[in-house]
């Protein structure tokens, strides 16, 4: 029988544990995670510096993105598409935005008034500066407006197609006419008294003839400037008072022009009495010559009723319109509390 206290011998591998290979191998790895080699910061510092990786990967493509983003823009870009974008967005604002719109309409009535006042000024500036143009001419530094009237020695610019308004040249070369042919008709009334010297008594003789001979002299040019230049100024700086003025002097000159037509004896007008008498003195020839003087101022009198008829519209358009009278209300009250009464 076997003692099973006996000693059992250790030298046996089967007997030993140590000598499994097994335990062996972990016997002899150091571990890695021991106490020993355990840092708590570790996994900190790697989780930093992986957020810090993460972090300069993601600015790197974002600024990669960007400068992408910012070529395709420059390349893309187009001021009409922008501008229509900024025009249908404006309009989208105020089609959809009530008190946005009602802003902008007060905005817009703000710059109607400021544009209303610039043009008034401007208006202002124009006609200023068209009244000190006109102010040259008057003194003579337009350079267009050179002496070239009479031909013979000039003294003052007279241009009809120059200085007056397309409308109103005829009215104005008919004026004219009218006056040469008055300063005619004057040289004519002359003749006519020189005639008369042979049929005249001897008592009267000289007189008419004086008298001819100082309207002749004096007459055309009081003519010239009383009424001929008044209306020619008139037409040209748009007056209505030279014009006015001019009715009143050439009313004079056409009531001259029937005076003469009558032919008073012993006024130096050698009209249709005149003719008369020397035809009944059996003169025919001085009544044909106060026949021709009697049918020039005949010709001059109607020449004058058209001439005033053209100035007589020309005044209508540029006469200055008075402002319309405003009634107040307390009138209007007055006028309507009667009716109310009743």
């Amino acid at each position: 029988m076997s003692n099973p206290f006996a000693q059992i011998s250790t030298d046996s591998d089967d007997l030993n544990p140590f000598t499994d290979p097994s335990i062996k191998k972990a016997a002899n790895q150091k571990s890695e995670n021991t106490i020993a080699n355990y840092n708590p910061f570790e996994s900190t510092k790697k989780a930093r510096s992986d957020s810090d990786t993460s972090d300069s990967n993601s600015s790197r493509k974002s600024k990669s993105d960007h400068y992408k983003r910012s070529d395709n823009e420059s390349s893309d870009f187009d001021p009409r598409r922008d501008q229509n974008d900024m025009m249908q967005q404006n309009f989208m604002e105020n089609q959809f935005n009530p008190y946005q719109n009602s802003e902008k309409t007060q905005e817009e009535k703000n710059i109607e008034e400021l544009e209303f006042e610039l043009r008034q000024r401007e208006e202002a500036i124009r006609q200023r500066e068209e009244d000190l143009g006109k102010q040259e001419t008057n003194l003579g530094l337009d350079p267009k407006r050179l002496k070239n009237w009479p031909i013979c020695k000039p003294v003052l610019f007279h241009s009809i197609s120059y200085d007056i308004p397309k409308g109103h040249r005829g009215t104005m070369r008919l004026a004219y006419i009218t006056w040469i042919v008055s300063y005619a008709a004057f040289g004519w009334n002359l003749i006519s008294a020189f005639s008369k010297l042979s049929i005249q008594d001897a008592s009267n003789k000289g007189n008419d003839v004086g008298i001819s001979l100082l309207y002749f002299i004096v007459a055309p040019v009081i003519s010239w400037v009383v009424w001929y230049r008044l209306l020619y100024n008139g037409f040209r700086l748009e007056k209505s008072r030279k014009v006015y003025i001019f009715f009143c002097t050439f009313s004079i000159f056409l009531l001259f022009s029937i005076a003469i037509i009558v032919g008073v004896s012993g006024s130096g007008c050698e009209g249709i009495l005149n003719m008369m008498d020397a035809f009944n003195k059996k003169s025919t020839s001085v009544g044909v010559i106060m026949l021709v003087n009697v049918i020039l101022w005949f010709a001059i009198l109607v020449a004058g009723v058209i001439v005033i008829k053209g100035a007589h519209s020309y005044y209508k358009k540029i006469k200055p319109v008075p402002p319309p009278k405003t009634t107040s209300i307390t009138s209007t009250e007055s006028e309507i509390r009667p009716h109310e009464d009743v």
